[in-house]
């Protein structure tokens, strides 16, 4: 599965890291530990070390390293993803009932949550200054897809979003920022079993 194959990816990058800074071959300040994660990074391309799935996103941090250098902190991503997926249950299937769950924990803190509106191309949605949460009604009645994927639409503290997510064992996969169907709202995808071909929105530290 995609997710089990990310976080394998991310722990071996980390104890590799860990192991060669133990060694003394890397020293522990930003600059060497990016160059570490550029070489690593086009080492495991090259040897196809991993699933084929993580050639993308492999390739991706690659082109990220040779423009930003230092400042693509790879480092962070790595501990971070690792943190984020370590934190949710590998074989966890989230039914309808998370998805009330979510609304009624949102809702609790002030959130508005709109499920009987009408989707289509720029609907608008007035929140009066509150964050925002629109699911579609038949989404919201059927819950995750067939694919086991719901489209959410978030407006406001996209953080406490993906937190609330986060205390359920749900990952949120933000798909645009502020350009879909629901006017200045991003556009989230939920997974029903955590496995969204992307990279997560990471929890809160």
């Amino acid at each position: 599965m995609f997710k089990q194959h990310l976080l394998d990816l991310v722990s071996q990058g980390i104890d590799d890291l860990d192991q060669a800074q133990a060694l003394g071959k890397v020293p522990k300040n930003g600059l060497s530990e990016s160059h570490f994660f550029s070489v690593w990074i086009g080492k495991a391309i090259n040897s196809k070390r991993f699933d084929v799935s993580m050639v993308p996103l492999l390739k991706s941090w690659q082109q990220q390293a040779r423009t930003s250098g230092a400042g693509a902190n790879l480092k962070s991503h790595f501990v971070s993803l690792k943190s984020t997926y370590s934190g949710v249950a590998q074989d966890s299937i989230f039914e309808l009932q998370t998805i009330e769950t979510l609304c009624e924990a949102l809702s609790s803190i002030e959130w508005q949550v709109t499920n009987d509106a009408v989707l289509t191309k720029k609907t608008s949605i007035k929140s009066n200054g509150l964050s925002s949460l629109v699911i579609a009604p038949a989404d919201f009645a059927k819950g995750f897809a067939k694919n086991g994927q719901l489209s959410v639409y978030v407006r406001g503290d996209l953080q406490q979003f993906v937190d609330s997510c986060y205390a359920l064992g749900l990952l949120a996969f933000k798909v645009t920022e502020y350009k879909s169907i629901v006017k200045f709202h991003s556009h989230f995808i939920l997974d029903a079993k955590n496995n969204y071909p992307a990279l997560p929105q990471y929890c809160s530290e």
